[in-house]
Order: C-alpha cells, then sequence, then structure tokens
C-alpha cells in the first residue's frame, strides 16, 4: 500500500491510496489515518484517469479483473446509471481441475461463485458441457446458471450463490424427518424436471445437493450428464456411472447396459436413506455385501442401519432400492405417495442460518401449554408438578403408566407410615401372595406364545383377541397426549427373538415364584395392605405387555410360507439363536445367578420355620442368619433388582418401557426394605445387628 503522490486534500484530510489485494490493484480514497470511507463509483474512476494523465508509468491492470468482468459477462447485469463491479471475496474450494471463488458485489447486494477452469486441462469440456445443458434449464431446485467468459486463457463460469452448504454437511449433523422428507420432495421435483427433458445426472449424490438460504434444495454439477433419448425419441441406454460405488444400483455394475431412470430413482432412494439415518443402507449394492443380499426381506429392518428409519418410510424404501429395476416405483408413483403430502404446512417458513447473518432461532414446543419461564408464577410445589408433566410429554402412554406407578409406590410407602391404623383396618393375609405369581404365571404364558408364534409366523390375522391386543399395544406405543387410534404399528424397539428371550426369562421366573411362593414359603398371619395386593396385581398384569409393546406387530408375519420346512426341522430357532448378542448372554447368564441367588434365601427363611423333615414348627419371626442375609436385611430383594435389570441387558439396555419397569421395581424394592429394616430394628433391638444394610451391602 502507498499514497499516490498530488493527491493529497488537507481540507478533507483525504488521500487516493493504491492497494494490492490478491494480486491485483485497487485504487481507494481514504482518510490520513488509514480509515476507509464510502465514496462514490464516478468520483473514483475520475480520480484513476487523472492519475493516469499525469503518470504515464501508473499500471494498467489496476481494477483488470473488475473491468473485465462488466464487459464481458453474458448474465451479469449492469445499472443503468453506473456500471456494477465485483470484487472477489473468499476462494472456498480449490482442486486439480478447478477452483471455485465468491465474488460480491462493490455494494455487497449480491453474490455469485465462479468456477475458474484452464483451457489445458480436460475438464474444461465437461464444463463448458454443462454450461450449455444449464443454460436451457429454469427449474427451482436447479441451479442457476449466470454466464461464462474467457479471461487471461482461463473460462470463467458464473453461478448463483448458495449459502445454505451442501446436503452432506446437513445429513452429518441430523435431519428431522419432516426436514427429510421435505428435501426428498425438493430432489425429486427436479429429477422429474430433468427427466422430462431426456435430461439424467449420472453424478448425483450428497455433496452435489446444495442449500440456499430458505432451505431451498438445488441439484448441481452436471459435467457427467448426458441424454438419454435420441432425437427420434428413442431411448439411448446407459452404461457405467460416474457416483460413488454407495450410490450405483445393481445393474449399473459389470459393464451391463441399463434405463437411466430407474439406475437415478435407485440413486434417489438412497440418498432418502442417508438422510433419515445419517448411514448408507450397504456398502455397494452386491450380493457379496450382506446388507444388500438381506434387503427385502422383514427382518432386515429390526438390523442396523435399516432399524433407525421411521416406520412410516419404509414402504416407500422398499418399492424405490427394488432390486429389480422393472418393479421399482416411478417418478408417478413417488409423487403420488401419501408420505410426500403428509408434511406441516409452515416447514416452508423454517430459516436456515447463513454464516452472513446468523439469527437465533428460538425453540418452540407447541406440545406444552407452559414454557419453563413461565413456571415462576406458581408457588414452588406446583412447579415441581409441573416440570414433572413437561418432562413426561415426550413419554409414551405405557411408560408413562409406570411412571405414575413409581410415584403411586413412593406416595404409599410414606401414607402407610402416617396412617397406620387406617391402613391396618384395610388389610389382607400375607399368604395371598401367592395370588401374584398365579396372575405372573399366566400372563407370561401368554406372552411368550404370542411372540413364539409371531417368531414362527404361524399368528392368525383373523383371531380377534389378538388384533384387540394389539390395537391396544399400539396405542400405548403412541406419545402422551396422542387419544386418536394409530393408524399403522409403531417401529418397533426389539426384534422377535429379543421379545421372546426376554418372556421366555420372565415366565421362568413368575414360575419359579409361584413354586417357592405355595410349596416352600411359610407365611405368618401379618396382613399386607389392599393397596399392595392391588399394586402387585396391576404390575404383573402390565409387565409382560411391556415386553410384547417393544416388538413388531402380533398380527403380521415374519416369514414366508416358504420357510415353513425350516421351522420344523428347527433350523430357524437355532438361526434366532444365533442372532444373540454377547451382551444378551451376559444377561442370561446375570439372570441365572441372582434366581440362584434369591432362591437361596428363600430356602434360609423357610428353614426358620421349619424342621429337618420339611414340617412347619413355627409361625414365629426371627433375625435371618447365613448367605447375604449376613450383610443386608432384605438379600431377596436385592436380586429381585437384579433379575430385572438382567432383563434390561437382554435388551441391550435398551433405554424403552422396561427401563421403566426396572425403576418401578428399584424403588418399591428400596421402600419396602427400608420398612423391613426399620421394623426389625423395632422387633429385636438387642439382637439385629445394626450396621446391616437394607437392600444394598454397604450402601443402603
Amino acid at each position: 500500500m502507498k499514497i499516490l503522490p498530488n493527491y493529497h486534500n488537507s481540507n478533507t484530510c483525504k488521500s487516493l491510496v493504491l492497494f494490492k489485494v490478491g494480486g491485483c490493484e485497487e485504487v481507494r480514497l481514504v482518510k490520513c489515518d488509514q480509515e476507509k470511507i464510502t465514496v462514490s463509483l464516478e468520483m473514483i474512476i475520475q480520480l484513476i484517469e487523472e492519475y493516469k494523465k499525469k503518470h504515464k508509468r501508473a499500471k494498467r491492470n489496476a481494477l483488470a479483473l473488475n473491468n473485465s468482468l462488466e464487459k464481458g459477462s453474458t448474465g451479469l447485469k449492469a445499472h443503468k446509471k453506473r456500471r456494477l463491479r465485483w470484487w472477489r471475496y473468499e476462494i472456498f474450494h480449490k482442486s486439480e481441475k478447478a477452483k471455485w471463488e465468491i465474488i460480491k458485489g462493490i455494494n455487497r447486494s449480491s453474490e455469485q461463485v465462479i468456477k475458474i477452469v484452464s483451457y489445458k486441462t480436460e475438464y474444461v469440456r465437461a464444463s463448458l458441457w454443462e454450461s450449455q445443458l444449464l443454460k436451457t434449464m429454469n427449474h427451482e431446485n436447479i441451479v442457476t446458471f449466470l454466464g461464462h467468459k474467457m479471461f487471461r486463457a482461463m473460462h470463467h463460469f458464473h453461478y448463483e450463490f448458495l449459502s445454505g452448504g451442501t446436503l452432506e454437511w446437513a445429513v452429518i449433523k441430523g435431519l428431522p424427518v419432516d426436514m427429510a422428507i421435505q428435501y426428498f420432495k425438493q430432489l425429486m421435483s427436479g429429477i422429474e424436471y430433468l427427466h422430462k427433458r431426456s435430461i439424467t445426472v449420472r453424478n448425483l449424490q450428497l455433496k452435489h445437493l446444495l442449500l440456499s438460504r430458505n432451505n431451498v434444495l438445488k441439484i448441481t454439477n452436471f459435467t457427467e450428464a448426458c441424454y438419454f433419448h435420441d432425437p427420434k425419441g428413442q431411448e439411448i441406454m446407459q452404461q457405467g456411472q460416474s457416483a460413488p460405488i454407495e450410490y450405483m444400483a445393481p445393474e449399473t455394475f459389470g459393464g451391463n447396459e441399463y434405463r437411466a431412470e430407474s439406475a437415478e430413482i435407485f440413486t434417489c432412494g438412497i440418498i432418502l436413506f442417508a438422510m433419515l439415518t445419517s448411514e448408507f443402507p450397504w456398502e455397494k449394492a452386491q450380493p457379496e455385501c450382506s446388507n444388500y443380499d438381506s434387503f427385502g426381506s422383514t427382518d432386515v429392518w429390526y438390523l442396523s442401519p435399516f432399524s433407525l428409519t421411521p416406520y412410516k418410510t419404509r414402504q416407500l424404501l422398499s418399492l424405490i432400492l427394488h432390486k429389480v429395476p422393472t418393479c421399482r416405483a416411478t417418478l408417478e408413483y413417488i409423487k403420488n405417495d401419501v408420505l410426500l403430502s403428509d408434511l406441516p404446512r409452515n416447514w416452508k417458513t423454517m430459516q436456515a442460518e447463513t454464516p452472513l447473518k446468523k439469527k437465533k432461532h428460538k425453540k418452540i414446543q407447541p406440545t406444552l401449554r407452559y414454557r419453563s419461564s413461565e413456571l415462576r408464577q406458581f408457588p414452588p410445589p406446583y412447579q415441581f408438578v409441573l416440570r414433572c408433566m413437561l418432562a413426561s410429554v415426550n413419554l409414551t402412554w405405557m411408560e408413562s403408566f409406570w411412571a405414575m406407578l413409581s410415584l403411586a409406590a413412593v406416595l404409599l410407602g410414606v401414607a402407610t407410615n402416617f396412617y397406620t391404623d387406617l391402613f391396618t383396618s384395610m388389610a389382607m393375609m400375607a399368604r395371598w401372595f401367592t395370588h401374584f405369581y398365579i396372575v405372573a404365571t399366566f400372563t407370561s404364558e401368554l406372552a411368550l406364545t404370542l411372540s413364539v408364534l409371531r417368531l414362527t409366523g404361524f399368528v392368525m390375522h383373523d383371531a380377534k383377541p389378538v388384533i384387540i391386543l394389539q390395537d391396544v399395544l399400539s396405542f400405548l406405543r403412541q406419545p402422551v397426549g396422542t387419544m386418536e387410534t394409530p393408524t399403522s404399528t409403531p417401529s418397533p424397539r426389539l426384534n422377535e427373538a429379543t421379545i421372546v428371550l426376554c418372556c421366555f426369562l420372565f415366565f421362568a421366573q413368575a414360575l419359579r415364584r409361584f413354586f417357592e411362593s405355595a410349596f416352600l414359603s411359610v407365611y405368618s398371619d401379618t396382613k399386607m395392605n389392599i393397596f399392595h395386593y392391588l399394586l402387585g396385581i396391576v404390575h404383573y398384569v402390565m409387565v409382560p405387555c411391556s415386553i410384547l409393546i417393544e416388538g413388531p406387530s402380533l398380527t403380521s408375519p415374519s416369514i414366508e410360507e416358504s420357510e415353513a420346512s425350516d421351522i420344523i426341522s428347527n433350523t430357524y430357532f437355532v438361526g434366532a439363536l444365533n442372532k444373540l448378542t454377547l451382551m444378551q448372554w451376559f444377561g442370561v447368564a446375570l439372570f441365572v445367578w441372582a434366581s440362584l441367588k434369591q432362591h437361596e434365601c428363600f430356602r434360609i427363611l423357610s428353614a426358620m420355620r421349619r424342621g429337618y423333615s420339611g414340617d412347619v414348627l413355627t409361625h414365629l419371626h426371627g433375625v435371618p442368619q447365613g448367605g447375604w442375609f449376613d450383610y443386608v436385611a432384605c438379600p431377596h430383594f436385592f436380586f429381585e433388582i437384579i433379575i430385572y435389570i438382567s432383563i434390561w441387558v437382554c435388551q441391550n439396555l435398551t433405554w424403552n418401557t422396561w427401563s421403566f419397569v426396572v425403576i418401578f421395581v428399584t424403588v418399591n424394592q428400596m421402600i419396602a426394605a427400608s420398612i423391613t429394616r426399620e421394623w426389625y430394628i423395632r422387633k429385636f433391638p438387642e439382637v439385629y445387628p445394626t450396621n446391616r444394610m437394607a437392600l444394598i451391602p454397604y450402601i443402603f
């Protein structure tokens, strides 16, 4: 930078300064303290002309790039009164083929992207072919081409500037389902426009789909595009593809000829799958890839990454990604699909954040009646209740049921201490505990039977009780606040083999506890509260339902009729066992260990009232000794919690309805163990060791 001589005005403290920016020179009018000011373009041009007259050796390339852009660009519009000048703003990508730059108007009112390609490279032919194609296109979902010119042996191609970035970055961050479907709808609109003009992109991928400031998807990069109909209207079969291997249709491999329309629809299906799951379904669409080989069966939707797809999109994905091109969904079918028409009306009003002007968007939660900041107007006790209600909005009806049941157990435990006389008058015999396990054995056996029938595909579609049960389970899987009957079964969180395993473990637990309660335990004449009795009955009725609710529908078969012979020969069950993970086998081992330890505790309690011959000698209470009773007052309660946790481990610790069952059992057993320990201390103050905890050794 240097101040030009004889161009300093002492009255206005302004000077004409020569700047060197990016290899070219610019003349600007600034103050003496080097602070830039705004000045009209006519004044700068006049000063430059005067400077050239007095200084013949002035460099002639000042503003050369800007002047060339004004005179040569066919798509750049000039103002009537003054010429519109451009200056380079940022080089945002550079490769061996070309260089991409962002240019802005001198008043920053408009932006463009310029692709600079050397005439010596082979890529210039593809770029010129792309420019010829884009000149004939005018669609909201296809990038706008603004012009082309030559400057210093370099081709300059001008495009509109899209500030939303690539769709690839949006997919990596994660897209909501409605937004992904809306982007897919815009993509198919652009593909339909191209196919009507017999143009196929041949290089369609996520990084070539750009987003505008208003969340409008644009298809770019037509360097590999071609026509798939000749001037006479006859179809031209394609061969090979330029897209990455993950996007390629199965018929494009091996140098085979294929129809361009069906192959491009398959690529659009891969893009939709990636937008929904942030993953590709397979490495390549060939039989040696296990994911692709198993695609088409119903079991594949329970495997990763297919299990991440929303349930309502699976039918459309199955048709778009069909292995046979003639059976693949057409543009007309996709356009009329219910999924693409069922979108929120206000989606287009959502604005994307741009690097130029970031806006802080408030998180709108229309399902909440009160915001967190508005809760301060309520007293503190009501604030706590309202916050719990707001937190439970995203829970399902079944999860909310177990949460409320846990709260009821806490309130019941507190009320028992304060209203002892009232609850004593509404008491029942303690030996009625056996009723719990009679109910548990019946419900768990029913759930196990239904899950096994579902696994083997023998469920009757016309069975009225099964249909009613499935409708109830589907309703309980809906979010809180949804009172309408669901039109489709929610997406399952667990596969069929896991459901059968969990039902079998709970059935084994119920059967063992029934045997211990009916034939091993010796109950005294003590009584239990009627509310505890009802709470236990409800618990053992709903636990099997909490397992079935996470699996696939009970009214749809999971296998084809051709697989019936495999079921008869037990090979299907062996395959189901092979699908169990290492964590699930660990859960089975934990279940067996906890069951044996709990049975040992009940044998110790039974031995306190029975003789060596097994006859009942007394009904009096005592302080149990031996085993885990030396560490805690109620080890059988502790192992009850471990048993429920082991079933949760068999579900791969998935946060689902069973996690709320574990919370309820833990809360209930902690309250019962605490009450039992206090009773032991009051009943046997001199004998009972005070250092013995209630439930967890050395902790609680």
